[in-house]
């Protein structure tokens, strides 16, 4: 991993091979939380690609037997483990005769249900858009830079969540999963630090293109709607382009392996912010008072969905809102954002008496979010 050239962000990947291995004392042992080197790691092989229609394929799929364990679970004659559905009879476990190697890799895939996500991206990404499979977990690193994903690899929660099971990483590109996935497989087999005497992971696969790729072909197309009745600059709802289409995508009615696994936004290092194709695109009225399921952000002050780290305002213009004291970027509704002072705002009469915003609960202090490799979770969606 190289070091990233700006501390808040990640536009460029610097992925040139390195041929210097310094080691100190503490990578040489392979201390926990550390992010030591192993000699010749990027000889590793590389976790394996899975187009879209692959990757949702696998996880509906996982996501489905989880369903049937749990009606075995709760009723005395549980339905058949055979999935009926046309298109997914390759879950039967292959004959020896006229099976492929592809086959028999994809039954073995799906057919072993101890799966995990593994969202190699930064913190203040995940936090307005992510995968959400349902009865499958996600690992979260939540780190502020992508050279800092070592450290949160190399820790006892990425070991005890990771250890032994198949695992799906993706990022917004598929650059960094490239060298991630790699790195988890060395560090995996090597028995050193948190993983010592942890099993490898049965399986390392990533998302081939990215989440960029995958919303190409599930995604929804949107653009930003005007609450003309609030009159505030900047409304951060969304109205989709195919509303009906998104519906249908979003519901277990159908064909479910259209449907979209990705929720949110997809954020982006460039003038943009965010993708204007987002996951599960459907918009209710705010009149309904329901929030449309592809927001997953909520304001670090009350809690409500808000997903827009500009609040209305082009990133051009550089109003976002960050922590006044590490400057990482904190979402902040429309409403609270106009009761406080964020980082770079001027000391003017009005601003002044405001309170300064953090980065903590409640925005009320800052624990220098991302920087930590002990914020590591698990989440089950």
């Amino acid at each position: 991993f190289t070091q990233c050239k700006n501390h808040l962000d990640d536009p460029a990947i610097d992925i040139k091979n390195n041929d210097k291995h310094e080691k100190s004392s503490s990578e040489q042992n392979g201390a926990i939380g550390s992010a030591f080197t192993i000699q010749d790691w990027e000889k590793y092989s590389p976790a394996k690609h899975l187009a879209p229609e692959e990757w949702n394929d696998r996880l509906m799929q996982l996501s489905k037997k989880h369903d049937a364990i749990d009606s075995e679970k709760c009723v005395s004659q549980a339905p058949s483990m055979k999935i009926q559905n046309e298109k997914m009879k390759h879950l039967e476990q292959p004959s020896s005769i006229g099976a492929t190697h592809q086959d028999a890799e994809i039954y073995e895939m799906v057919n072993d249900d101890d799966a995990i996500l593994l969202d190699a991206r930064n913190i203040y990404e995940t936090r307005v858009g992510h995968f959400a499979v349902p009865n499958l977990p996600t690992f979260f690193p939540n780190t502020r830079k992508f050279s800092s994903l070592p450290m949160a690899l190399n820790t006892p929660e990425a070991a005890e969540a990771l250890a032994g099971k198949q695992v799906f990483m993706y990022c917004t590109g598929g650059v960094r999963c490239e060298r991630a996935g790699t790195y988890l497989r060395a560090l995996s087999e090597s028995n050193v630090g948190a993983w010592k005497g942890k099993d490898k992971p049965k399986g390392i696969y990533q998302l081939r293109g990215g989440i960029q790729k995958y919303l190409e072909k599930y995604g929804e197309p949107v653009q930003k709607a005007v609450n003309n009745s609030s009159g505030k600059n900047g409304s951060n709802e969304y109205s989709a382009a195919t509303v009906q289409d998104a519906a249908n995508r979003a519901t277990n009615g159908g064909d479910s392996s259209y449907r979209c696994l990705f929720r949110g936004k997809n954020f982006v290092f460039d003038p943009r912010r965010t993708d204007p194709i987002i996951g599960n695109g459907i918009t209710k009225s705010p009149a309904s008072q329901k929030e449309r399921t592809s927001l997953v952000g909520r304001c670090i002050i009350c809690s409500c969905p808000h997903d827009d780290y500009d609040n209305g305002f082009a990133p051009c213009e550089n109003k976002e809102a960050r922590c006044c004291k590490c400057r990482v970027l904190v979402l902040v509704c429309n409403d609270c954002r106009q009761k406080v002072r964020c980082w770079g705002e001027s000391d003017d009469t009005v601003i002044e008496f405001k309170m300064r915003l953090f980065c903590g609960k409640n925005g009320k202090d800052c624990v220098d979010e991302g920087n930590i490799s002990e914020n590591v979770e698990t989440v089950m969606f």
